[in-house]
Formats: C-alpha cells, structure tokens, sequence
C-alpha cells in the first residue's frame, strides 16, 4: 500500500513539473506552440526574424523571463523614433539595457562575437544587411576577446547567411551566432537602430 501512495505521489510531482519542463526537452510541436503563441509573436509590431533560434529563444526566456518582459515592454512603450542616441538602463540592476544609434551602412566590416549577452537587433528606420555565421566558421582574430565590453572581433568568415532586415523584423542573435551588421542592402543609407542586451544565461 505505501509503494502505491508513493507511486501516485511520485506520477503527481512529474505531471505538476512536467508543465515547467526545460524547452530544451520540449517536442517540436510545443516548440512551435510556444513560439507561434509568444507575446514577442503579437505585442510588437515587428516579429521575430524567420532566422530564429527558436529552441534557444525559448530557454533563454523561460531561464530569465523579467529581463526578456522588460525587453519587450522596453520596445511596446517608447516611441523608439525619437528616442535620442545613447545607452538606456531597462532591468534595476542594468545588466539588461539598450543602445540607440545613428550610422551609415557600410560596404564591409568585422564579424564580431559576444560571451555574455545576447543581442536584440531592432532596425527603427532603414534598411541592413547582417552577416551571420558560426565561430567555427571566423578567422583572422582583429580584436581579442574584451570582458568589460563583451566583444571580439574577426577578419573575416568561410561561409555566412545573409539577413535583410528592417522596422518589421526583430534579430534575436546568440552568442553562438557571429555576425556581421550594419551592410548595405543596396545603396549606403542611414539606419537608426536600437540594440538591446540580455543577459545570457548558461
């Protein structure tokens, strides 16, 4: 009798933690599920770029969910047009904040890398090009690895993706996602874009 009881106890703890299970366990069907249903899928008016690591999207923000909702509401309540240049605390603590900039796309550029953050691309006005790419990929360090700015920086890459992106995608790239913004689509143009860093959480 008290094996059965502890058999029910035992199926009632799983049944009650399965439901906050890691979505690194999650089958493609929730994943997907959770994606499609995802306030970051209906609150803002861009939506996740179709290059998304949805799988680590979803741990990211089920590991840090207070940095991730602030994030959002940091994009739902300004008026991100007028915002001025400079960085904006967003979390207390400032280890989630937002860097707003003005800058002419470019012809090329330094694939860079980040260990600690993770980066939230948001173009307000015009229109890029980012090159995306692994680390296995980079070669050619410029600039070493800088703790206190969480950047390094690499000649160049064996082979890459290329994004477009402008006001009505959201770039979602992890620190395993090297990259390359910035880059003419076409014609140099002037880009105002808003970064926001997020903590990344092993």
């Amino acid at each position: 009798m008290r094996f059965v009881l502890l058999l029910l106890l035992s199926l009632t703890i799983y049944s009650c933690n399965n439901n906050n299970i890691s979505a690194a366990y999650w089958s493609e069907d929730k994943l997907n599920d959770w994606y499609t249903k995802s306030d970051w899928q209906h609150k803002f008016k861009a939506i996740p770029s179709s290059v998304t690591d949805k799988r680590e999207f979803a741990i990211q923000v089920q590991k840090n969910p207070k940095s991730w909702q602030q994030a959002l509401d940091f994009l739902c309540n300004n008026n991100l047009r007028t915002l001025a240049e400079g960085t904006y605390k967003i979390t207390c603590d400032g280890n989630t904040f937002a860097i707003v900039s003005n800058y002419e796309t470019k012809d090329s550029a330094c694939f860079e890398a980040h260990r600690k953050y993770i980066d939230l691309q948001y173009v307000i006005s015009g229109r890029e090009k980012i090159k995306i790419t692994s680390l296995d990929d980079v070669h050619g360090i410029v600039q070493p690895y800088n703790d206190t700015n969480d950047i390094e920086f690499y000649q160049t890459a064996s082979s890459w993706q290329e994004i477009y992106t402008d006001s009505t995608q959201l770039v979602f790239l992890f620190p395993n996602q090297v990259h390359l913004p910035g880059i003419k689509v076409k014609d140099g143009e002037y880009v105002k874009k808003v970064v926001i860093k997020i903590p990344y959480i092993q």
